[in-house]
């Protein structure tokens, strides 16, 4: 993890046919701003050129490129996968409206991230959210049982409802100042200063 980390030249990453496993953070501090991968590469898709890369099926959102800037667009994909924009200071906005989880680490520390538009959330990992500008939680699908740690942690959302049965992993919700309205369901569970 950490390979090419603050590699700051660093703007275009072509990868090969054998490339199966690229590590936590590897391109963190870069300017990477566009992906080539091999067609014969059985992890890793990317429509050739773009700031992303992909599962191979399509379904999952593994890494945004470090250089990607303001509205960040993806339609199609089912997951945001750990760590995905994570440190990225320069997305304003995403819209993926057809993503339904949303990994440990996805957005943390995207300082500069004001909006999420994604589908209703079966599930939030910890540290999803954390340290961003977002204003409002994205909607949670009746099937959501857990928030993880820290998951909003240090973000602007000023409103939050818990559904029945939920539970709130430790510090979910620490440090959210501008927090105004809070509604609990039945038989939820809450965690130590969440």
């Amino acid at each position: 993890s950490g390979s090419f980390y603050n590699c700051r030249n660093l703007t275009t990453v072509n990868i090969g046919a054998t490339v199966a496993n690229i590590g936590e953070y590897a391109f963190a501090g870069t300017n990477i701003n566009k992906f080539n991968v091999d067609e014969g590469n059985a992890v890793y898709s990317t429509s050739n050129g773009k700031d992303y890369l992909l599962s191979k099926d399509g379904k999952t959102l593994l890494l945004v490129a470090p250089g990607a800037k303001g509205a960040f667009t993806l339609t199609g994909v089912n997951a945001i996968g750990y760590g995905a924009f994570a440190g990225n200071g320069n997305i304003t906005s995403v819209y993926m409206p057809d993503a339904t989880y949303v990994a440990d680490y996805a957005f943390s520390e995207c300082r500069g991230l004001k909006s999420v538009t994604l589908g209703k959330l079966d599930y939030v990992g910890s540290y999803s959210f954390f340290l961003t500008d977002i204003t409002e939680l994205p909607e949670f699908s009746d099937n959501i049982t857990e928030i993880g740690s820290y998951a909003f942690a240090f973000t602007l959302i000023d409103n939050v409802v818990i559904k029945n049965g939920m539970t709130i992993g430790e510090g979910a919700f620490t440090e959210c100042a501008k927090i105004t309205s809070i509604v609990i369901g039945k038989n939820v569970t809450i965690g130590t200063s969440a």
